[in-house]
This record gives structure tokens, C-alpha cells and sequence, in this order.
């Protein structure tokens, strides 16, 4: 579902803890979409456009290094 970031604006963090890193900041009005809900404090938001996250490519299934991006890839977190 979306939600909008209140007028405090909203810190992002790389898990669901306020010990968490820092990842960013959405300003106030900032549109998200919630992935899921974790525990009753914390929402996973797709990360908004213009931010990159990262994941090992060791993890990625189906990419081929010799064939030009972007790819279809299958992230496998049993890597």
C-alpha cells in the first residue's frame, strides 16, 4: 500500500531498529510504498526513486557478465 511521510519527515534505516544505520531521509509529503509491516513499530518501504540499496552479486541467480544490462536476475539469500 502507499503512505506519505508526515510533516517531521522520516529517517530510513537498514533494519528495523532505531540502533539501525542510517540509509537517507524522506522529506515531509514523500509517497512510499509499504512492502509489509514488521512487529507493530516498523514499516519496510521500497526504497524511493533515485536511491540505490545493495546486494552481493554472489547472491543473484540467473545474470549473465557478458550480456549488456539491465538483466532479469534472481536474488537467492541462501547464496
Amino acid at each position: 500500500y502507499l503512505a506519505t511521510v508526515g510533516p517531521d519527515g522520516a529517517t530510513l534505516r537498514s533494519g528495523p531498529g532505531d540502533k539501525m544505520p542510517d540509509t537517507g531521509y524522506l522529506p515531509a509529503g514523500t509517497t512510499v510504498v509499504v512492502h509489509h509491516e514488521e512487529g507493530a513499530d516498523w514499516l519496510a518501504v521500497q526504497p524511493p526513486r533515485g536511491s540505490l540499496s545493495w546486494v552481493p552479486f554472489a547472491l543473484v541467480a540467473n545474470i549473465d557478465p557478458a550480456k549488456p544490462f539491465p538483466q532479469n536476475g534472481v536474488i537467492d539469500s541462501d547464496g
